[in-house]
């Protein structure tokens, strides 16, 4: 005889006796349904059992409901407003906006994708937040991602009351849940650690890696809008678009004789202007180089990584290979000689962000190795503490600390000037050397001489 599998029906056995109960699932729990104790007769506890299945299919189809049942809003669990978030508002995030969107998206799935939107409420949120708050098995808090979390959680119920997952006049569960702000990063590349990060890239073969590091130092763009960066965009700026005097400093020698400036036509991410910036010195060598590289393998980007080719599985493999052929010719096989007829052989190809990402943790890696070999701890571990999106403050820390104004700076990192100073009190924290600046401008301008005794006197 076949078992009778019925939604919600529970037996326990006490004893001798045996109890039915029906009870919710999770989700109609959440929603304010109830165990219900339907006795101990079979028959008719499967009957009761089956009445309350009705009533919740009634409830679902939009029926009656118990009084203390919250109302059912069909099609509206979490999982599909993300759906819903991801096919309508996706379209409009950047790239990387995308990424972070979606890791915090999925955590928000697995607390609650089967539940109603509707019956998610502010406590509910809190206890989200208070898990996402707890240190993990090392003791660390992961305040970024649980702030980042949440802030998703917030913009996907705001999207739920605009697109009619929830009441015009519903209040937002996830605002104003006192998430404590993660501390900005304040790091900043030094000049050593920037010099030795990019000996390291060169040394590997990577001369696009050393590239992005310096155009990231100097101009201020973020990662992925630099692995984007078109041949079309590295031009030659006419004299008529900078001051006389700016043109004259800035000009280089090109292999014609001719004084020239070249730089970068960029499309600011804040303000969707386009903005030539003038690149000079060796950043601008650089650039000719990987230009000069983009034309020969007919790529339409500038910054290319240097890769094995593709007919070896990996670095190991192709350094048997080369290892044999020295054997075979006579010459004995040693790391150094090996490693440089490998990086002779890689072939160049565009970046993907994740690639990118390894390359510099990689590189990085390198560099404190040897920063450590060279007896600086302190270096090494300031580099150990370095991300590359830190180049990005470093730009204007550096541009802060020449004394140039906060629209010029503007200009360069792409973002509106009204906001500018808002975005430098986090990009610049204060450093000795813009204290001691300060200091020296003000001795210098100061019409006030201080004496012996704390009188003062006018010059």
């Amino acid at each position: 005889m076949a078992k009778i599998q019925i939604p919600g029906l529970v037996i326990k056995r006490r004893g001798q006796r045996t109890h039915h109960y029906w009870q919710p699932s999770a989700t109609l729990k959440a929603a304010g349904w109830t165990s219900v104790v339907l006795g101990s007769d079979p028959r008719a506890a499967q009957r009761a059992a089956e009445l309350q299945n009705d009533k919740v299919a009634q409830w679902r189809a939009g029926g009656a409901k118990p009084r203390t049942v919250k109302k059912f809003i069909k099609g509206g669990t979490v999982d599909q407003l993300v759906d819903r978030f991801m096919r309508d508002r996706f379209p409009q995030l950047r790239t990387t906006t995308q990424k972070t969107y979606r890791s915090s998206l999925k955590i928000i799935q697995r607390w609650a994708g089967v539940e109603q939107v509707a019956h998610i409420d502010r406590t509910r949120v809190r206890k989200l937040r208070d898990v996402l708050l707890k240190a993990d098995k090392n003791g660390e808090v992961k305040i970024n991602r649980a702030a980042g979390t949440m802030r998703v959680l917030k913009t996907l119920f705001e999207f739920a009351i605009d697109n009619g997952f929830l009441p015009e006049e519903s209040r937002n569960p996830a605002a104003n849940q006192n998430m404590p702000t993660p501390p900005p990063r304040d790091q900043i590349w030094s000049p050593a650690a920037m010099d030795l990060i990019t000996a390291a890239a060169i040394d590997a073969g990577q001369p696009g890696l050393a590239l992005a590091l310096h155009l990231a130092r100097e101009v201020g763009q973020r990662e992925h809008d630099l692995l984007k960066l078109l041949l079309s965009q590295w031009i030659e700026i006419p004299r008529h678009k900078l001051n006389p005097e700016d043109f004259d400093r800035l000009a280089e020698l090109d292999g014609a004789g001719r004084p020239t400036v070249w730089g970068i036509r960029l499309r600011q991410g804040k303000t969707r202007v386009w903005v030539e910036v003038p690149v000079a010195g060796e950043t601008r060598r650089l650039m000719d180089a990987a230009a000069a590289q983009a034309r020969e393998t007919g790529s339409l980007i500038m910054l290319q990584e240097m890769a094995i080719p593709t007919e070896f599985r990996d670095y190991t493999q192709l350094h048997r290979q080369i290892a044999a052929e020295l054997k075979d010719s006579g010459v004995m096989p040693t790391q150094p000689a090996i490693d440089a007829i490998a990086r002779d052989r890689l072939v160049p190809r565009a970046w993907t962000l994740t690639r990118f990402q390894r390359a510099v943790a990689d590189i990085r890696a390198t560099a404190a190795d040897q920063a450590r070999a060279q007896g600086d701890e302190d270096l090494a571990t300031e580099i150990e503490d370095l991300q590359f999106r830190d180049l990005r403050r470093t730009a204007v820390v550096w541009l802060g600390e020449l004394g140039i104004e906060d629209h010029l700076i503007a200009s360069i990192t792409g973002h509106k000037l009204d906001h500018t100073r808002k975005i430098l009190e986090t990009y610049m924290p204060r450093t000795t050397k813009m204290a001691g600046r300060a200091i020296a401008l003000r001795n210098e301008r100061s019409t006030v001489t201080p004496i012996a005794g704390g009188q003062e006197k006018k010059a």
